[in-house]
């Protein structure tokens, strides 16, 4: 069974970008708003699919991204590795890499992969930030800004003034 697993890390993040990709799959396994920090047999979709691996149901796991099993190195290399126990053949999309080549043999460029995993990872945390900032960038020339309070997004018009802040004296 050829699977794809997506994961959005805001609840809001319906994942639209995900439409764009035609390929047909058995099954998608997609969660949403679930923070990179969880780990991928502790998400929803992740450890149903992970049940499905281990009764020998998935023979290929397509996913867009490294990140997207996780960020954190020894636990994307523990599914990984649970994946080839389980003869999965893992294709990662934004690396053009599978995990077995055609003839069903272990591909002997992945396990480099493997050994580079950290440096994945700070490449993928480093655009996260820069997608943030961009992102808040883009918030804040729409006239919109933080309410530190709440935490919540508001429009500017309604975040300064503030009646109901008192002004500090600074000296």
């Amino acid at each position: 069974m050829k699977v794809k697993y997506l994961r959005t890390s805001h609840f809001t993040q319906e994942g639209k970008r995900f439409d764009l990709e035609k390929t047909p799959y058995d099954r998608v396994f997609f969660d949403q708003g679930v923070s990179r920090t969880i780990p991928f047999a502790e998400r929803p979709e992740g450890s149903v699919l992970m049940k499905w691996v281990k009764k020998g149901l998935i023979t290929q796991l397509v996913t867009d991204e490294v990140s997207r099993l996780g960020r954190n190195t020894k636990d994307v290399l523990g599914v990984l590795e649970t994946l080839q126990e389980h003869q999965v053949n893992v294709v990662i999309q934004e690396l053009g890499m599978d995990s077995c080549r055609a003839n069903g043999k272990e591909n002997p460029y992945w396990k480099v992969v493997l050994t580079m995993m950290n440096c994945l990872y700070e490449m993928e945390q480093k655009a996260l930030l820069e997608r943030t900032r961009q992102g808040i960038q883009a918030y804040k020339e729409r006239g919109r800004r933080l309410d530190e309070k709440s935490g919540r997004w508001k429009p500017k018009k309604h975040f300064y003034p503030n009646p109901k802040q008192k002004r500090s004296s600074v000296c």
